[in-house]
Formats: C-alpha cells, structure tokens, sequence
C-alpha cells in the first residue's frame, strides 16, 4: 500500500515537472518575426536635427545704398550738387553734407541750388506727403548765423559735425507751431556752414514739424556726398 502510494506521488510529480518544462519551452521559442519592434532614434540623425534648428536661416543681403541713394535723389541731382562742390562763383569749395536716414514717408519736396550770388549753397526740403512734415537742410559756403532761442534742447552725436545740440519747442510766435533746430547755427565744417530746421514756415505746404526723436537720427545720419 505505502509502495503504491509512493510511487502514485512520484509520477504526479513527474507529469507536473514535463508541464513546466513544455510551457517554458513554447514562450522561448516565440520567433523573432513575430514580435513588434520598438522604434529606435538614431543618434546621427538627432545630430542632423539639431543643427537644421540652430543653423541660422539666412537673410538676402541688401545692396548698400550710396549716400546719394540713401538720400532719395535723382543722378541728375547728385550731379548738380557734385559739380556745385567743385564749381561756385567765388572759387572757393564746400562739402556737399546729406541724410541717410529718412522718417517713413518722407521723399525730397524740393532742391534748391544757389550759384548766382554769394554764398553758393544747396538747400534740400524733405516733406512727408500724408501728414505735411518738413525738415530743412542747408549747407552753403558764406558766413551767417542766428542766436539761439533758449528753448528745450537735444543732443545728437553726428559722425561728421561732432556733438550737435538740438532746440525745440511745441509753439514758437513766429514760425505759429513746433520748431526744432540747430541751437547755434551755422555749425561750420569743411569751410561750409551747415543750418537744419523743421517747421511749418519752411514751404506753403509743409504743416508741421518732425519729433526731436527723427530729428536726432537724421542728425546722427549726416554724410558727405563725396568723402
């Protein structure tokens, strides 16, 4: 009885031990066709990400204007004042000084060249055509000025003419609005006298005057035709 027993365990054992091993024999041999790949990020092509994002998208280069250019005029008018630098009545030269920065709107209202009399000297009015400012540059070659008005003054620092003081104000009596303008005029370089204005006296259509902010930068925008 107890050798049947004994051996009745034994085989139970045995048939449960074959199970074990058969199960584990069929989860191994699952083939690799059949198992779903994990998609891998290759660390080359991270590398090539990365850089298409940093490398800066280049910009199309701007053709760099000549002073003449920057200033709106005409071939036919930087001749005339080219030819004005080198050919006045009294023989004597001056340098030809003009913006490179222009307020948005603003084109060239008027050009003025004077070789008939003494002093020889250009004069260029800007006028932006939606609003009616004006400003008012002058370089000619005599000996004039104006004292100043005592009114609030700006600084501009000018390649050319050095530290320029600005002085404006909302309402002056004569010119009846806002004014700004060289403070000590002419100021004298090259043996020309430079004078620069914004009014709404400067031409019948001009009805206001630019900011002392644009005036600064047009200022500091100074070059010469011919350096």
């Amino acid at each position: 009885m107890k050798l049947r027993l004994l051996i009745t365990g034994l085989l139970i054992v045995f048939l449960v031990s074959c199970r074990e091993i058969k199960n584990n024999t069929t989860v191994s041999s699952t083939p690799e066709s059949s198992r779903v790949a994990e998609p891998r990020v290759s660390s080359s092509s991270n590398t090539s990400t990365r850089k298409q994002i940093s490398e800066p998208i280049n910009s199309p280069v701007r053709p760099q204007l000549s002073v003449g250019e920057a200033a709106q005029l005409r071939d036919s008018q930087v001749q005339e004042l080219v030819s004005l630098e080198k050919n006045n009545n009294i023989g004597r030269g001056f340098k030809v000084l003009l913006p490179t920065y222009l307020p948005l709107g603003f084109r060239v209202d008027k050009l003025e060249l004077n070789d008939n009399n003494y002093p020889s000297g250009y004069t260029i009015v800007y006028r932006n055509s939606k609003n009616n400012s004006c400003f008012r540059l002058t370089g000619d070659n005599g000996q004039w000025g104006a004292p100043p008005l005592g009114y609030n003054t700006v600084e501009a620092l000018s390649p050319i003419l050095g530290k320029v003081i600005l002085e404006y104000t909302e309402f002056d009596q004569e010119v009846g609005g806002s004014l700004i303008k060289f403070r000590d005029e002419p100021i004298m370089k090259e043996q020309t006298g430079y004078s620069f204005i914004s009014s709404p006296s400067i031409a019948p259509s001009c009805r206001n005057s630019i900011s002392p902010q644009e005036a600064v930068k047009i200022v500091e925008s100074f070059q010469y035709l011919n350096s």
